[in-house]
């Protein structure tokens, strides 16, 4: 969406209000695609944590023990959060449909 573009709710119930059905499916598609974008952003910022950390001589195991999680896990989430797959979604075709939000 443009920057322009009117906030986009991703609270269940402010999409649940929207009355029309077709508007509501517009207003979940486009709060499932907002969260999937900063849930794919903060994928992207722990990996750079956790590999800040490996940088700076941090074990596996004291990163996943700061957020308790196992040492393999830790492994996960440096890979995690990098490369095409955290692009985010590329559903736009919705864009210009008209969502009447309930106030």
């Amino acid at each position: 969406m443009p920057d322009d573009a009117p906030a986009v709710p991703t609270d269940p119930d402010t999409v649940r209000g929207v009355a029309a059905p077709d508007e509501r499916l517009v207003a979940a598609h486009r709060a499932l695609d907002k969260v999937d974008r900063v849930r794919h952003e903060l994928l992207a910022v722990r990996a750079e944590a956790v590999i800040e950390l490996r940088d700076g001589g941090w074990e596996w195991a004291d990163i996943g023990a700061q957020v308790g999680v196992t040492y393999q896990r830790a492994q996960q989430m440096a890979r995690q959060g990098t490369g095409p797959a955290n692009a985010g979604p590329a559903r736009k075709h919705y864009d210009d449909a008209t969502v009447e939000y309930p106030t």
